[in-house]
């Protein structure tokens, strides 16, 4: 979590979600904007072939989720600086969201960013729409802070979602394949 439990500091532990939460949406924004402008040089290229390539990306990294394929993917497996945590609940559970949010600063345990960042490089023609992608993104990093917060039994909550989460993964990877077949073809 954001604060100790035991936290009775002035600011609330929903200001400092709502902070990080902020900062998880605005790095995804920013993340998603980049891609979509570099998207611009290949997107013209690719044409209908854009949609094809989504699939692709999208059976490869099911294949991953699944175990059938084992590669990694790029990352930055660094930790976010101790300076970012002295600056105070709120600032700091903003830059932290921020970034978390980017994705360039964390490790990913799933694959679907990844498909989400293919399918704005090659897919997203309007500005608007990259950019409900960094937004959903972001929200998506949230809800787990947030649901953690929200949920009246916080012990042993996380030992359930460890032992879904493969589960969880294959079905979202899954889900996100079906959809860019509907999205290439529908």
């Amino acid at each position: 979590m954001l604060t100790s439990p035991g936290w009775r500091g002035p600011i609330s532990q929903h200001w400092t979600l709502l902070a990080f939460t902020s900062g998880l949406v605005l790095g995804g924004i920013l993340t998603a904007a980049l891609v979509w402008v570099a998207g611009g040089l290949v997107r013209p290229l690719l044409g209908q072939a854009g949609a094809a390539a989504l699939v692709a990306a999208s059976l490869v990294l099911l294949a991953r989720e699944m175990g059938v394929l084992r590669f990694k993917l790029p990352e930055r497996a660094s930790q976010i600086p101790q300076s970012v945590f002295a600056l105070g609940p709120v600032q700091s559970s903003f830059r932290f969201g921020f970034g978390l949010g980017t994705g360039a600063r964390t490790h990913m345990t799933a694959s679907l960013p990844y498909l989400a960042l293919v399918g704005v490089a090659v897919l997203a023609e309007q500005a608007p729409v990259a950019l409900l992608a960094g937004m959903g993104f972001g929200l998506g990093r949230a809800i787990l802070a947030w649901t953690l917060a929200l949920s009246p039994r916080s012990v042993g909550w996380e030992e359930d979602l460890a032992r879904h989460s493969r589960l969880l993964r294959v079905l979202l990877a899954a889900s996100a394949a079906a959809a860019s077949l509907i999205l290439a073809w529908g």
